[in-house]
C-alpha cells in the first residue's frame, strides 16, 4: 500500500540553525554521517552544510586560543579517534572501480594508497576530486 511505501522512505538528517554546535557534533557521530543539511524549519530553506572538515577548522581557529579540556592533550589512540586494526588499503595499481568499491563496501571516507612494503604514500578522500575523472 502507499503507507508502506511512504514508511520505507528515508529520513533526512538535519538540524535548525538555531540548535547547538554541540547538537549538531552529536548528531554527525550518533548518525555516522559526515554531512548534515542546516535547514531553517520555519521556512524549509537550506542554510550550510556542516561537515566534519568545517568543524575542525571552526575548532581551530575559534577554540585553541583560549583553554583548552584536558583530552586535546591525549593521543588519538587513548581516545579511541582513528582506525588502527582491518584498514582498507589500495596500490597505485588498483583500478578505480575496486576502490569505490571499497569506499562503499567499508563505508570509509580515506583510502591509504600504500607501496610494495606497505608503507602510506597518499591518502585518497572520496571527496577527492581528482579520482573521478582525468
Amino acid at each position: 500500500s502507499e503507507r508502506q511505501v511512504a514508511d520505507l522512505k528515508p529520513t533526512l538528517i538535519r538540524i535548525d540553525p538555531m540548535e547547538s554546535l554541540y547538537k549538531a557534533i552529536q548528531m554527525l557521530v550518533k548518525n555516522k554521517i559526515h554531512r548534515l543539511p542546516v535547514i531553517d524549519c520555519r521556512t524549509g530553506d537550506a542554510v550550510y552544510i556542516m561537515t566534519h572538515k568545517r568543524l575542525i577548522h571552526f575548532i581551530c581557529l575559534h577554540l585553541m586560543d583560549g583553554p583548552q579540556p584536558d583530552f586535546m592533550q591525549k593521543p588519538l589512540m587513548e581516545l579511541g579517534i582513528g582506525t588502527y586494526r582491518n584498514i582498507a588499503t589500495a596500490t597505485r595499481d588498483t583500478p578505480l572501480i575496486v576502490a569505490l568499491n571499497v569506499f562503499a563496501e567499508r563505508r570509509i571516507s580515506a583510502l591509504p594508497i600504500v607501496d610494495k612494503t606497505g608503507v602510506c604514500f597518499v591518502t585518497v578522500s572520496c571527496d577527492d576530486p581528482y579520482m573521478y575523472h582525468r
